[in-house]
């Protein structure tokens, strides 16, 4: 074998090994140059369980009951296309023309919600307990170093730091938004909102704490 034909029979392993790597890990999804937001169910009535930032790409589980060869519109239409993702070790939604497809959706399994949460139907007293972390919270990423406190001030106690773009759960927020109380790891507490990263009508989804 001279050596051309040995680079091309080198060239096809290569890529036939790296196929079938990639159909062992299977899809993912990316957030393109905006961030996506995370819904606990295949449609934008159900709760935001966080937010996809450009950068990161989360394994695809499944998809919800439309025609995989269907094209992108830009129209109202689409929005009953969802893909189904491993979200911080919780069940997540994005929608399929928000995010970028690294591979084929064809084979992924169709589901319906499932421990979904519509928007309208918080619970909020569950969501008032800062002794656990509730199912259904929104997650949020910190924006910088950020300090959780034992209440909303900056003359409070200082409980730790909690470091960079690390995810936050949810749990509350003073009446003019101004402090999120949130879940990280075992600890609750207080965080300046401005420290983490918010999608846009953030306030309405989350219950004020007195």
């Amino acid at each position: 074998m001279n050596c051309k034909l040995l680079f091309i029979a080198l060239t096809l392993l290569i890529f036939a090994s790296a196929a079938v790597a990639f159909a062992d890990n299977g899809p993912t999804v990316s957030a393109g140059s905006q961030a996506v937001n995370v819904r606990s169910g295949p449609g934008v009535d159900f709760a935001i369980r966080g937010v996809l930032y450009p950068g990161y790409a989360l394994p695809a589980t499944g998809r919800s009951d439309f025609a995989a060869g269907r094209f992108c519109t830009g129209r109202a239409a689409d929005m009953d296309m969802w893909i189904r993702i491993t979200f911080n070790e919780m069940e997540g939604w994005v929608n399929r023309c928000a995010v970028i497809v690294n591979g084929t959706v064809d084979t992924l399994p169709v589901f319906g919600a499932t421990n979904a949460t519509l928007a309208e139907n918080v619970d909020s007293g569950t969501l008032l307990d800062g002794d656990s972390t509730p199912d259904d919270g929104m997650m949020l990423f910190t924006s910088a170093r950020a300090n959780l406190r034992t209440s909303p001030s900056l003359n409070a106690e200082v409980l730790g730091v909690v470091p960079f773009n690390q995810p936050v759960r949810v749990l509350g927020r003073t009446a003019a938004g101004g402090w999120l109380r949130v879940q990280y790891g075992d600890s609750s507490g207080w965080i300046a909102a401005h420290l983490l990263i918010k999608p846009l009508n953030w306030l309405d989804m989350v219950p004020v704490i007195q």
